[in-house]
């Protein structure tokens, strides 16, 4: 949306009379710079851009569009000051208005506002002066902002953001800035950054992708296993021996899957720092259906299994997921969460059930120690299904001949749920069956 000045002053009077908006300015340390996000045009607008985006995401606020009338403002705002002064306060204009000075970059400026969420009370929903430029900028029903900036006398920059339509409205914080998911930022903000050299990019990549998947469930209302990540577990055995080993069986899943599998990746990489990697274990949620009456869910031994039986389990996943969720929205239907779930039969629970009581060190050692452990988990499996391929399989005639179920180790449970994630609602899993290792006549499920 583009707003003439004249359009903008003639609102003035309506904006003031009908809403009170207070506003706020913070000043940094001096740090005077020429770096390219205050002197290349385009450069200042991406940083702009990016670094506000990136704050009204994690707020459950849609993104903004640059406006060269908001720009033009603020710009003729900083112009007006004579010669080389810089006035630190408020332009009284018509818009929603942040100003910094002082920072190293845009990014840098934008980020003060944005960090002032660590003190904003979310619970009592209030305008307070050391909060109000991240309220502004996380503001929901804001939709554009345009800034300007200004090499004062003194060597630092001045930064003037104006948004509309304009925040911090008295008796709207509540509906309008919403609470961040408890995701620490540490763990992906600064993906590339040296802070971060010593931890599991791989896992860092994660935790973005948990919050990308969280904000879609916001987004569609669903609160259902909200920041987690795992899978619903279909239990389809149930012999006397599996009724022994069943918790056995779940308690191995879960402690290989969040105090190991998940480390993999860091100790390959040699990473010392493991907190990301705990942050991934302690959302690593499995929700388990079971009922030894139903004859839909005795299915002993997947591996002989018929289409039409796996097509009945697809059934019982789907009746459990609408009793737990409700329908989901198509921008949900291929979220690992809804769509994909685990068959653990008789074969299944006693291979997890043999994997080792004491779990391998998570400390780093040295690669032909750590090529040693594989044969650990070597044959331990379960069963994923992915629904959508069910419901989609017609036939081994078509162009792909995966029928939508596979056997998968429980080292790769992370890798599964995660690529899922990242694939746009237009791809579809395509996969081709082979023998792993090759010659041995085991047939899994590879990806093309």
């Amino acid at each position: 949306m583009y707003l003439t000045k004249a359009l903008a002053l003639a609102l003035l009077h309506t904006l003031v009379s009908a809403q009170t908006v207070v506003t706020t300015i913070t000043e940094a340390p001096p740090s005077p710079t020429a770096e390219p996000q205050w002197t290349s045009d385009n450069t200042f607008t991406s940083a702009v851009l990016n670094s506000t985006n990136f704050y009204r995401g994690e707020h459950n606020a849609s993104s903004v569009a640059w406006n060269e009338t908001l720009a033009d403002f603020a710009t003729d705002y900083l112009d007006d000051m004579s010669g080389d002064s810089c006035d630190f306060e408020h332009s009284g204009g018509p818009y929603g208005e942040n100003l910094a000075k002082g920072y190293p970059n845009t990014t840098a400026s934008v980020e003060a506002w944005g960090e002032e969420r660590d003190d904003y009370n979310f619970k009592k929903g209030e305008f307070d002066e050391e909060t109000g430029h991240f309220t502004q900028l996380v503001w929901k029903d804001t939709t554009d902002v345009g800034c300007g900036r200004k090499l004062c006398g003194d060597g630092q920059w001045y930064l003037v953001c104006e948004y509309w339509p304009r925040g911090n409205v008295v008796g709207q914080f509540t509906e309008e800035v919403q609470s961040q998911e408890s995701l620490d930022p540490r763990f992906y903000k600064f993906r590339g950054g040296r802070e971060n050299r010593d931890k599991d990019g791989q896992a860092m990549v994660r935790v973005e992708e948990l919050f990308t998947s969280m904000f879609r469930c916001e987004q569609s209302g669903i609160t259902y296993a909200a920041g987690s990540w795992g899978y619903t577990v279909l239990r389809t055995a149930y012999s006397e021996e599996s009724n022994t080993l069943w918790p056995i069986a779940m308690d191995k899943l879960n402690r290989w899957v969040t105090q190991y599998f998940i480390h993999a990746n860091r100790l390959v990489m040699n990473k010392p720092d493991g907190e990301v990697n705990e942050e991934l274990a302690r959302r690593f949620i499995l929700e388990v259906v079971e009922d030894k009456e139903s004859e839909k869910l005795k299915v002993p031994d997947l591996s002989i299994a018929s289409q039409e039986t796996v097509q009945t389990l697809t059934q019982v996943f789907e009746e459990w997921r609408r009793g737990a969720i409700g329908d989901i929205s198509s921008g949900l239907g291929e979220s690992p969460r809804f769509c994909d779930f685990l068959v653990i039969d008789e074969a299944s629970v006693r291979s997890l059930a043999a994997l080792p009581d004491d779990l391998p060190s998570t400390e780093l050692v040295p690669r032909a120690e750590r090529r040693a452990r594989n044969h650990i988990w070597a044959g331990v499996h379960v069963w994923l299904v992915d629904s959508l391929a069910v419901r989609r399989f017609s036939g081994t005639e078509d162009e792909d001949n995966y029928d939508g179920w596979m056997r998968l180790s429980p080292h790769d449970l992370a890798d599964a749920w995660f690529e899922k994630v990242e694939r746009s609602s237009s791809e579809n899993w395509t996969f081709e069956r082979v023998d792993i290792p090759e010659g041995s006549g085991e047939k899994w499920y590879t990806q093309r």
